[in-house]
C-alpha cells in the first residue's frame, strides 16, 4: 500500500528488535529493508553515517522515538519502515548535542523526493504527538494490528 506516495506494507514493521547501540541497529533495521528489495546495499552506510553528523532521536512525550534517513541515491523504492524495539536504545537527540533519547520506535524513511519527504515528516510528527498513541503502538503485539493503527493515525493526517 502507498502512503504519501511512499510504499508501507505490514512486513515494515519489524517487531522485537534488540541492539546494544544505535548504530547496530541502524544496521539491522537497514539489512531487513534491503532485503525487502527497497533499499540499496549502501543504505546502512548512509544511514548511520548521517545519523552520527545529524541526530533524530526525539524526546517525544512518554516513548522516545527516532526517525533515521539518508540521501535518496540509497534508495530503490520509496517507503519507510516502523520498529517497535524490545528494549530502547540509546539515541543522540536531534538538535541537541549533548542530549540523548532513549528510544522506543524508529521511523526508517527511504524517500528519494524532497516534497514527499516533506508529507512524510508532517504525517510521522503528527502521529508521535500523541503519547497515548504511540503507548499503545509499542504494546501491540499483532504486526497486522500496529499496521493497521499506522494506517489509521497516517489517514488522519492526511484528511487535515
Amino acid at each position: 500500500m502507498a502512503v504519501f506516495g511512499a510504499t508501507f506494507t505490514k512486513e515494515q514493521i519489524y517487531m522485537g528488535l534488540t541492539a546494544p547501540d544505535d548504530k547496530s541497529l541502524l544496521k539491522c533495521i537497514s539489512e531487513r529493508m534491503k532485503n525487502q528489495g527497497l533499499v540499496a546495499e549502501t543504505f546502512s552506510q548512509g544511514v548511520v553515517q548521517r545519523e552520527e553528523i545529524y541526530p533524530t532521536g526525539l524526546p517525544t512525550m512518554g516513548l522516545g522515538v527516532a526517525m533515521p534517513h539518508t540521501d535518496g541515491i540509497h534508495v530503490k523504492e520509496e517507503s519507510f519502515s516502523v520498529s517497535l524495539l524490545k528494549e530502547p536504545v540509546i539515541f543522540r537527540e536531534m538538535g541537541n548535542p549533548t542530549g540523548t533519547v532513549l528510544v522506543h520506535i524508529v521511523f526508517t524513511l527511504a524517500l528519494k523526493d524532497n516534497h514527499l519527504q516533506l508529507h512524510m515528516l508532517q504525517g510521522i510528527v503528527a502521529m508521535i504527538q500523541k503519547p497515548e498513541f504511540l503507548e499503545a503502538l509499542y504494546r501491540e503485539t499483532d504486526r497486522v494490528r500496529a499496521y493497521e493503527m499506522i494506517l489509521t493515525e497516517l489517514e488522519k493526517v492526511s484528511l487535515e
